[in-house]
């Protein structure tokens, strides 16, 4: 079987960054499907109550998803850039 060789590893360093990018990006995504459409959706329902659940509800997980993206922009881009520390903060994120 053929191991991994030492000049394969920045390679390797750079997809798992797009990997990271890519992945961060999709939950940043999320973030603003739930953070816009949600509350949009409690407005055209007319209800008050579906307004201020949904409001509340989309915000909160908006706001929680956009803070649990940052830490994957930062190891994606230290990733890309063959930062030392990236590694490990891919791997703690993993």
């Amino acid at each position: 079987m053929n191991w991994l060789d030492r000049r394969d590893m920045p390679m390797h360093v750079s997809v798992l960054g797009w990997l990271y990018l890519f992945g961060t990006a999709f939950l940043l995504l999320i973030a603003g499907f739930a953070f816009f459409v949600l509350p949009t959706l409690g407005a055209i329902s007319h209800n008050p109550d579906a307004t201020t659940v949904l409001s509340v509800i989309g915000t909160t997980v908006g706001v929680l998803m956009v803070v649990l993206a940052i830490p994957g922009l930062f190891a994606a881009y230290g990733l890309l850039r063959h930062k030392a520390w990236s590694r490990l903060l891919a791997l703690i994120l993993a």
